[in-house]
């Protein structure tokens, strides 16, 4: 089954040392060493906004998510996945933004995935209903 995910989080962004090296306010550079780190790691990035079937991952601003300083908020949404090798790459994805960016979740931030239901014949989708 084909899916997608939006992973909503606040983070920031440091050097090998731990010290935060862009701070608030420098949005474009915070999503472009995002989409850097993402596609040198094998996950093809861009920044900027999305909409319908993805190529590529994408980070982007979100508005209902709250920031304070030194911290950055982003919403980072997969190309369509599949199966068993999606998730892994979802999970692989995940932790690379939790250890490279300090993505976590809190009260204005959290991950849903958009389950394509085209390919699914009746009884899965009954299924899925259920």
């Amino acid at each position: 089954m084909k899916f997608n995910s939006e992973f909503k989080a606040p983070g920031w962004v440091k050097d090998a040392d731990g010290n935060i090296v862009i701070s608030a306010g420098q949005f474009l550079d915070y999503y472009a060493e995002i989409a850097r780190v993402m596609t040198e790691a094998g996950y093809p990035c861009e920044r900027g906004g999305y909409s319908g079937d993805l190529a590529v991952w994408k980070i982007t601003s979100d508005g209902s998510l709250n920031t304070y300083y030194p911290r950055q908020c982003g919403e980072l949404v997969s190309p369509p996945l599949k199966g068993l090798e999606g998730r892994d790459e979802l999970k692989a994805v995940m932790k690379l933004m939790r250890d490279r960016f300090g993505f976590t979740t809190d009260i204005s931030t959290g991950l849903h995935v958009h389950q394509f239901a085209s390919d699914l014949t009746v009884k899965q989708l009954g299924n899925v209903v259920e």
